[in-house]
Order: structure tokens, then sequence, then C-alpha cells
């Protein structure tokens, strides 16, 4: 059975700068998304996971309070170095009732030619009561990627535990029969009506 490995890539965005309540500046953008199979080096992808969760701080955007993955609602795209890490960014994620949304971004280097890091913000947005927002820009967040084995563990088949069972089965039928009376033993002792007798 081939060994299947996912990817998890975790984002820990910085303190926001700027805040109207309910966002403090303790708030920030942090979060993950998971992949079946690393990220290929040197590529701008959009990028589909099998599982992600960010947050903002107060809202928590992940499969079940997001609105279906399509640009530009949901949607996220990632560059990578040489290495396959990711150094640009462009994540936006919408809650399904159209009223919070997380932007997290860095569209220097490989996402956006000549741009520098004050193209890189995160951002919290609130349109319940106007539009309440906690940013921060310039000032870009941190990836890191794990790689976790998915494959199922061994366990052994009833089959196997069968033969098993067979084969101490089979063991305890060859053992030498010996009947309870009249038998001799190396001693030259013969056993009759429970006492031992000398032949």
């Amino acid at each position: 059975m081939p060994l299947l490995a996912d990817t998890v890539y975790t984002f820990v965005g910085s303190p926001f700068t700027v805040a109207s309540a309910p966002f403090t500046t303790l708030d920030s953008v942090t979060g993950s998304f998971t992949v079946s199979a690393p990220l290929a080096p040197n590529q701008v992808t959009s990028v589909t996971p099998s599982q992600f969760s960010f947050s903002d701080g107060l809202y928590t955007f992940n499969s079940t309070s997001t609105a279906p993955w399509s640009y530009p609602s949901t949607w996220v795209l990632v560059g990578t170095d040489s290495s396959g890490d990711i150094t640009g960014w462009l994540i936006s994620l919408t809650a399904l009732d159209g009223k919070n949304q997380l932007i997290t971004d860095n569209l220097f280097g490989n996402l956006s030619e000549g741009c520098v890091t004050s193209c890189s913000s995160d951002i919290g947005i609130r349109q319940s009561v106007g539009t309440l927002e906690g940013f921060n820009t310039g000032e870009p967040g941190v990836w890191s990627s794990t790689t976790t084995d998915s494959s199922p563990s061994a366990t052994p088949e009833p089959s196997t535990l069968l033969l098993l069972g067979s084969g101490l089965l089979g063991l305890a039928a060859l053992r030498p029969k010996t009947q309870a009376y009249g038998t001799r033993g190396r001693l030259g002792l013969d056993v009759k009506g429970g006492e031992l007798q000398s032949c």
C-alpha cells in the first residue's frame, strides 16, 4: 500500500496596527490549510485545500462556515521559492452570511514583480453594522509547513489470526497422548487405581 502524506501549511500574521471595535491591536490573522502533497517549487498556483481554518481573532473561517470555493470570495493563491516554501500569497475567505471577510496577502516576489514588503496586508472585515476593520500593512506574516503520514495503521487481518490459531491447535494435537491408568513411566512405576506401584 503506498504511503499517504498530507502537508499542512500554517500562517502566523502580525498583530493589527489599526483596529475598529470589536477588533483590537491584539488580534491578527492566523490559520492553516492542508493539501495532499507538498507544493511544487518555483510556481504560482491556486490551491484547493482538503481542509482549512483561518481566523482574524474574532471569526473562524473553515469549510463549514465559509462561502463555496470560488474566486474572488473564497480563494487561495500561493507562490513558492526554490524549496517549495510559500513566499507570496493572496488568501480571501468570505463567510456564508457574506458579512465577515478575511484577506491576507503578500504580493511581493514571485506574485508581483517590483513590489516590496509594503504590498503585504492582513485584514479582518465586519459588515454587520457598517464596515469594521482590523488590519496591518507592510508586516508580512510567516509560513511554516509540516508533512504528516496519513497511511492507515497496520492491523492483523482475520485470515492471519485464523492461520495462527489453526497452527496452535495443530501443535496441541501432535502432543503425545498418554493414558491415565496403566502407563509406565521412565522410572518403572505403574499407575493403577490412582496409586503408584513399582514394577
